[in-house]
């Protein structure tokens, strides 16, 4: 979630519900109750505003109190379903990414750019390849991830340079390319080539290739990723493995 505090001049911008959803975005791939000031130190609110936010989501149902820490409570996901239900492309979706997935062996997913990250809409996930940590709704960095490095690709020039500025890069592996001149360079090619690979860059083992959808009926931009095991399949062979059949699925899923 971005930073909403140069927005708070704006009459018709409400605060109070911006501090609450930053609070609830800050309890994302914590996978333990934090306390009040764990929560103000990651907010960069004060204790006692996330105190007042934390007691009116845990008085909706939206949190739970552990002593003295707190977590979200299940029905959390009734705001992320609300979105899902709502959209026609995520139900659309769904049969052909199950049948290319079934046909493949091996994970596929529709992402989408929220606030410069990934956000994962549908998904197939295979038997033979778990990643627990990627869900439907689920964030991962646009820099690092196949899905990412072609969205990205997408934005015009001046697009592109204020997220490499805004966006604080990091390596997750070794494999991890976030030096910016590079990753401009590697982002071009991907606009260039039509499709964007990547070798175990958000994860040590996994390896993926994706591709954009364009959308007729408005300006969304999504991609379409196919995810492998790379001790089952190097990422040279992606390519030559999945990318006609993810560019004829893409160009269906634009029409839908």
């Amino acid at each position: 979630m971005e930073d909403f505090r140069e927005l708070e001049g704006d009459p018709n911008f409400m605060r109070s519900l911006a501090r609450g959803l930053l609070v609830i975005t800050a309890f994302a791939d914590r996978k333990t109750p934090m306390t009040i000031a764990e929560l103000a130190r990651i907010t960069k609110l004060d204790r006692s505003v996330v105190r007042r936010c934390l007691y009116t989501l845990t008085q909706l149902g939206f949190a739970q109190t552990h002593g003295s820490r707190f977590s979200l409570d299940p029905s959390i996901l009734q705001l992320g379903h609300s979105y899902f239900s709502s959209s026609r492309l995520v139900e659309a979706s769904q049969p052909y990414l199950d049948q290319l997935g079934n046909s493949i062996y091996t994970n596929c997913a529709l992402a989408i750019m929220s606030n410069h990250e990934v956000v994962y809409l549908s998904r197939f996930q295979s038997k033979r390849l778990i990643q627990k940590h990627i869900g439907l709704g689920s964030r991962l960095p646009a820099y690092c991830t196949s899905v990412g490095r072609v969205l990205l690709a997408m934005l015009d020039a001046d697009e592109l340079d204020t997220y490499l500025h805004r966006e604080t890069l990091r390596p997750y592996t070794e494999y991890t390319i976030f030096e910016k001149s590079q990753l401009k360079h590697l982002i071009k090619k991907t606009a260039e080539d039509g499709f964007c690979i990547l070798d175990q860059e958000i994860e040590l083992g996994m390896a993926a290739i994706a591709v954009p959808v364009k959308m007729d009926a408005d300006q969304t931009s999504m991609a379409l990723s196919v995810t492998v095991n790379t001790k089952f399949v190097a990422a040279n062979q992606l390519r030559d493995m999945y990318l006609d059949k993810m560019t004829q699925l893409a160009s269906k899923l634009s029409t839908l």
